[in-house]
């Protein structure tokens, strides 16, 4: 995995620990491997992280701790959600399922553009290795009904990468270094 890592968003340690707590009753490092696990091992999360953060759902009164015995037989505190944390992890829920389902549907959008600037080079590699005029007319109609279907900020990222789209001449159809995928990071919240 790579060895890169960026913290979790603000807030989202708060919903995560909400949602392992909303399972049953649990101690806090029973919270810290149920992440680890659920994420295979992208999030990791510290002790200096999720006992603040225990304490501070605790104190704002979203969970409710009592102590008890492992299974191991050591005395641990165990955490469950309140009436007033079962409200907030569904309004949290809620917000962050709106959240993933618009950065999802900007992710399609910009999957759609990626082909069609994949389309777009093809064809101006095409033009510039000599297709006939005729296939040439029909592929620019094409193209240019697309164009006019964009917004203004397609139009100004396609704007800018035409001078690399054209830079790849008939070589290398494909531009990945147009809009490269975004390498996936391991996850640690603190430090």
């Amino acid at each position: 995995m790579a060895d890169s890592k960026s913290d979790l968003p603000q807030g989202t340690l708060d919903l995560l620990i909400l949602k392992v707590v909303a399972l049953g009753p649990v101690h806090g490092y029973s919270v810290a491997q149920r992440l680890q696990q659920v994420s295979r091992d992208v999030v990791q999360v510290p002790q200096g992280s999720l006992y603040p953060a225990l304490h501070r759902l605790e104190n704002r009164g979203l969970l409710a701790a009592e102590w008890r015995q492992t299974d191991s037989g050591r005395d641990a505190k165990f955490y469950h959600l309140t009436r007033k944390g079962k409200t907030q992890l569904e309004a949290q829920t809620a917000s962050w399922r709106r959240l993933s389902e618009a950065v999802a549907f900007k992710a399609a959008e910009l999957s759609t553009s990626r082909v069609f600037l994949r389309t777009l080079a093809r064809s101006r590699a095409d033009v510039l290795a000599g297709l006939p005029q005729e296939l040439r007319a029909r592929r620019a109609a094409i193209l240019q009904a697309r164009l006019d279907r964009l917004g203004a900020g397609e139009r100004t990222a396609l704007a800018a990468a035409l001078p690399a789209l054209d830079a790849l001449g008939a070589g290398d159809p494909a531009p990945t270094a147009v809009l490269p995928e975004q390498p996936a990071h391991e996850t640690r919240v603190g430090s």
